[in-house]
């Protein structure tokens, strides 16, 4: 997948751990060493087909059968990880994830780009607590959620003044106050109603507890 000047995007990723949701937040995946990686692949990953945890929404082809078994998408996720929940939730059936080499797809407009980058900013930190409560134990969702409430829009504060953006500054500042605005409207916190109790464990498969829904 690539943007309209052609540069690679991407486009499937590594289950989300901790570890992965902290080096994401606070930049250290994009330093570019294997010691701190995040939630997606590197460009060197996708330069071969192979087995990914999940592949990008905006290219992605299922079978229907296990579309259907599974029940679609989670409409609690309204922007992001929609994708990695559902292959997640598709690894729980014995099905895997693949990302193939081809005529690349053009996906004119992603998160990173945009006049809207504050507001899809603010649905990605939303989207990473909805899934840390919905697939981590509890002790890892509170840790995860101080870290996209605290550490995250901090980090993207020191990273823009590294860079001396102004533009990346004000995305990190209306993107947290839009974050603050979603988690207390009642439409947007509803997307947290009826998430099973953080009592995963990490295979994300129920430990002690009720069924998951």
């Amino acid at each position: 997948m690539v943007d309209n000047r052609g540069e690679l995007q991407a486009t499937c990723g590594r289950s989300l751990t901790l570890f992965r949701v902290f080096n994401q937040v606070t930049g250290l995946s994009s330093i570019g060493t294997p010691w701190f990686p995040g939630i997606r692949m590197t460009p060197r990953d996708h330069q071969t087909a192979r087995i990914a945890d999940w592949v990008s929404g905006a290219g992605l082809f299922v079978r229907r059968d296990v579309f259907d078994e599974l029940g679609g998408f989670d409409e609690r996720f309204f922007l992001y990880l929609e994708d990695a929940d559902l292959a997640l939730r598709a690894r729980g059936l014995g099905w895997s994830a693949r990302f193939i080499v081809a005529d690349p797809i053009v996906h004119a407009s992603g998160w990173e780009t945009g006049r809207h980058r504050p507001w899809r900013l603010a649905h990605s930190w939303r989207s990473l607590l909805v899934y840390a409560w919905k697939h981590f134990r509890w002790i890892e969702a509170l840790t995860a959620t101080a870290l996209v409430m605290g550490v995250a829009p901090l980090a993207r504060l020191g990273l823009a003044l590294l860079h001396r953006s102004g533009r990346e500054m004000l995305a990190a500042c209306v993107g947290y106050a839009w974050l603050w605005r979603l988690l207390v409207s009642s439409r947007w916190a509803a997307g947290f109603a009826g998430l099973p109790p953080a009592w995963r464990t990490r295979s994300g498969r129920p430990a002690d507890g009720p069924a998951a829904p």
